[in-house]
């Protein structure tokens, strides 16, 4: 049975971490060879830092770009879809009842473009441009909207996949499958769509 996942709280780091093979696995990615300039002056320096404590750095600013709520991302789409919008219009003038919005299957794609100044000996050495990508597939939609507000949200089938790089290198990649996620949620914090003029 796929785990259970509290929406209002998932973050794109939390999916990546529940699923990682071992606590270090990002960390573990991190491999010098990939990021010679970087690992050449921290070596080579009088005082040298060894990689292993530069690969836990680098994961750590990694994980904190990662913090992004997967909602987040979601709702910056659905802000487009013309259905979603009309929806959230309508609820303005229908005050006293909700209006509800379906939306068949559809995929929603979140990136995250972290850079990572790295420095030494308060010099600057290094830029690493990282890439965290995270594709939603949502197999059918439902939202309750009040006040141009989505208030309640109804998922049926939800899978993800997605990926972190850095300088071009894939240092994770993960089909994340299915995850279940409590039929209909409704929010504790409702997220504004469209306000009145």
């Amino acid at each position: 049975m796929a785990p259970q996942v509290e929406l209002e709280s998932l973050s794109i780091a939390g999916l990546f971490l529940t699923r990682a093979q071992e606590p270090n696995e990002l960390a573990q990615s991190v491999q010098a060879k990939d990021f010679k300039q970087i690992e050449s002056q921290t070596s080579a320096a009088r005082h040298p830092v060894p990689w292993p404590a530069m690969q836990q750095k680098i994961a750590t600013v990694l994980g904190m770009a990662m913090d992004e709520s997967v909602l987040g991302g979601w709702v910056s789409a659905w802000r487009k879809y013309k259905e979603i919008k009309e929806a959230a219009e309508e609820s303005l003038r229908s005050r006293k009842k909700p209006v509800t919005c379906k939306v068949v299957e559809h995929s929603v794609e979140t990136t995250v473009k972290p850079t990572i100044q790295v420095f030494f000996n308060r010099a600057p050495i290094g830029t690493i441009e990282c890439e965290i990508g995270l594709t939603s597939h949502i197999d059918a939609l439902s939202l309750e909207l009040k006040k141009g507000s989505i208030v309640a949200i109804g998922l049926g089938a939800c899978s993800w996949s997605g990926s972190i790089s850095a300088n071009g290198v894939t240092l994770v990649e993960r089909d994340f499958g299915e995850v279940q996620l409590p039929g209909v949620v409704t929010l504790k914090h409702p997220i504004l769509l469209a306000a009145r003029a």
